[in-house]
């Protein structure tokens, strides 16, 4: 038995672990591609490739703006930054705020959100609200027309 709870303790510990390095990591890929986009404008500089879904289909994919959107928001401007591809200027605030109020917690003393294990359940939510996202700012009618880059 004391086997057993001396495994779960150490399995414990590294997914903790685990966890923080995948925050962390969130939050410094974000802030390098914020600098790099502070410098960098996709519209006057072509150095990213053309979004190749769009290229052979003619039609937006949920990630079809995400570049112009990280230039207007590493310069400020969340308004553009949604215009451009409101999803993800949505995923990075949500994430920011999640981080920032488990860092809140952290240094409060208490446990925090604990981890940011997503159930299988709410991968597919996430999934499916990409493929909607993605539907819905190809339909050629005025409140979806908002949603395309």
């Amino acid at each position: 038995m004391e086997r057993l709870k001396r495994r779960y303790i150490a399995t414990e510990r590294s997914t903790t672990a685990t966890t923080e390095l995948w925050k962390w990591l969130f939050v410094l890929t974000t802030l390098g591609l914020l600098l790099f986009f502070h410098f960098i404008d996709p519209l006057a500089q072509r150095i990213l490739p053309p979004c190749m879904f769009h290229y052979i289909t003619g039609l937006y994919c949920p990630g079809c703006g995400a570049a112009r959107a990280f230039h207007a928001l590493a310069n400020g401007d969340i308004a553009a930054a949604a215009g451009y591809n409101a999803l993800l200027v949505f995923f990075l605030i949500a994430g920011f705020v999640c981080f920032a109020a488990d860092q809140v917690l952290a240094l409060s003393g208490r446990r925090g959100l604990r981890s940011y294990s997503i159930t299988t359940r709410t991968g597919w939510i996430i999934v499916a609200v990409i493929i909607l996202f993605g539907i819905l700012r190809n339909i050629p009618v005025f409140p979806f027309t908002i949603l395309a880059p």
